[in-house]
């Protein structure tokens, strides 16, 4: 397949990180992967822990263990469900 792999989740970290990522992959690529990332997020932990996510920055910019304590999983675990749901919805 000539089909470009998408960028992972941790290259779009900072502001700066996820507008180079869209500048090189295109908005339709980097908006379409991070909606259907959040979109993922919310169908499997809801939304209120996605609230609280945001809510724990108020204590901690450690955004490896906010994520760990807002919805019970490490980021590279989340980051390898998605992956595979991704290349699902690509079959």
């Amino acid at each position: 397949s000539d089909r470009q792999p998408f960028p992972s989740l941790t290259q779009m970290v900072t502001f700066r990180e996820w507008v180079a990522l869209r500048n090189r992959h295109g908005a339709a690529v980097t908006y379409g992967q991070s909606f259907l990332a959040v979109d993922f997020l919310i169908e499997r932990k809801g939304l209120p822990a996605v609230v609280e996510y945001f809510r724990l920055f108020g204590q901690s910019e450690d955004r490896l263990a906010n994520f760990s304590a807002a919805f019970g999983q490490e980021l590279s675990a989340f980051e390898r469900e998605f992956a595979t749901y991704l290349q699902s919805l690509l079959r």
